[in-house]
């Protein structure tokens, strides 16, 4: 543990807004928004099909992630994130596309399909970071903190309590960072970021906190610095995750994006059994004409 783990913030005007400051996020945050970016795109591969001979309709997203259910904060992701359902509609579509491909179900442009993939995970990258903030309100010890000062009578908003008590702390981390003892700035910040986010404040609120604690003498990094090139891109809490890509769904769609499908016609031909195979049937299914994985056929 280093030594600004060690040392204490202090805000003398709540000892719960202290308590926040002080505490640091483990790495259970990301992993759980992961989770939900990756169900989010499940959740919106778009179509359906009807296996023969008479089957019912079935949309493709309870063929290949059969058992998918919303996750609590998913309805958010689009407000917070700026992704419209569009925009998640195509990432889906690409992303099974990229699997079938991986998994030479049927033969799909892989350079289309993994540029396309790239520039929808970089703009993922771009525009988590108040998400991440809404997920930070489920971390159980800030959750508890949070629900403490909901039940107090302040004589101010918290959000306002906790942007100065950030300011109050800014020549202490100036301290530490001389002293060699604050080697964590750029988690630490962009978490304090979140809860400031998680109290309520917008993004241009976050900017103007990072604009005063810069001119205050804090040695913000430029990786949690202003703008999109600085906290906004800031995705250190996706480190050991899979990317956002085929790796993150293979293994849920393998069965079915490998399956065939075996029926028999209901009036077989006489001498006949009737019996019909279908190779692959739910991957060329979802990729042939006027199916969603067309946009991806050589």
């Amino acid at each position: 543990m280093s030594a600004a783990q060690q040392l204490q913030l202090e805000y003398p005007a709540n000892a719960t807004i202290q308590s926040m400051l002080n505490l640091r996020p483990d790495d259970s945050t990301g992993k759980r928004l992961h989770e939900l970016i990756v169900s989010q795109q499940m959740g919106t591969l778009p179509g359906s099909h009807a296996p023969p001979p008479l089957g019912p309709l079935e949309t493709f997203r309870d063929s290949f992630y059969r058992g998918w259910h919303e996750l609590p904060l998913t309805e958010f992701i689009e407000h917070d994130t700026g992704l419209d359902h569009a925009w998640w509609e195509s990432f889906s579509i690409a992303l099974l596309c990229q699997s079938i491909q991986n998994y030479e179900a049927a033969k799909l442009d892989e350079k289309k399909i993994d540029a396309f993939v790239a520039e929808k995970k970089k703009a993922i990258h771009g525009s988590l970071y108040l998400f991440y903030g809404r997920v930070l309100t489920k971390f159980p010890p800030l959750e508890t903190l949070l629900s403490d000062l909901k039940q107090q009578r302040l004589g101010a908003e918290p959000k306002d309590m906790f942007r100065e008590a950030m300011l109050h702390n800014a020549a202490r981390w100036t301290q530490w960072f001389a002293e060699g003892w604050w080697t964590d700035r750029d988690w630490d910040l962009f978490n304090n970021y979140a809860k400031y986010i998680a109290l309520g404040a917008c993004e241009s609120e976050v900017e103007g906190l990072i604009e005063q604690l810069t001119r205050d003498g804090c040695p913000i990094p430029a990786s949690v610095g202003k703008g999109k090139d600085g906290w906004c891109s800031y995705i250190r809490y996706l480190d050991g995750q899979p990317s956002f890509d085929h790796s993150c769904i293979d293994q849920i769609v393998k069965k079915t994006v490998m399956a065939d499908l075996i029926w028999y016609h209901t009036t077989p031909r006489p001498g006949s059994s009737g019996r019909e195979k279908e190779s692959f049937y739910y991957s060329r299914k979802f990729v042939e004409k006027k199916q969603p994985g067309e946009m991806f056929r050589k």
